[in-house]
């Protein structure tokens, strides 16, 4: 009995090991990929928030480019036309800062990135 208990272990583990790691990723979509960064884009930089400010974070696919500026290809959630309309516009006055991208902190490239916004200053 003990056999046949360890043999059935044996076997299924050798059959979750043959899969190579990116066949269990694929189809997952956001949820199997981390983030490379975590960007505010709704505070300036050195200016404190107050004590009550709610803030949310969602995930997006993004294209970063070599200037600092990035394009949200895809949200990893469905998002409201309001909030998505909000974070485009946000998206287009954000950069990412210059010490970041020389220091290859963040590539240029499709990646995905987390962005916090205040959604008490949507309109």
């Amino acid at each position: 009995m003990k056999k046949i208990g360890l043999l059935l272990g044996l076997l299924s583990c050798f059959s979750c090991g043959n899969q190579p790691k990116e066949q269990t990723k694929q189809g997952l979509g956001c949820e199997g990929h981390k983030a490379t960064a975590v960007f505010f884009i709704d505070n300036k930089r050195g200016v404190d928030l107050e004590d009550n400010t709610q803030i949310n974070a969602l995930k997006v696919y993004a294209d970063v480019s070599a200037d600092g500026t990035f394009k949200v290809l895809s949200f990893c959630k469905p998002q409201s036309a309001r909030i998505k309309n909000y974070i485009y516009k946000r998206v287009e006055a954000y950069t990412i800062r210059r010490e970041l991208m020389e220091e290859a902190y963040i590539k240029p490239g499709e990646q995905y990135l987390i962005l916090r916004y205040q959604p008490g200053k949507i309109k």
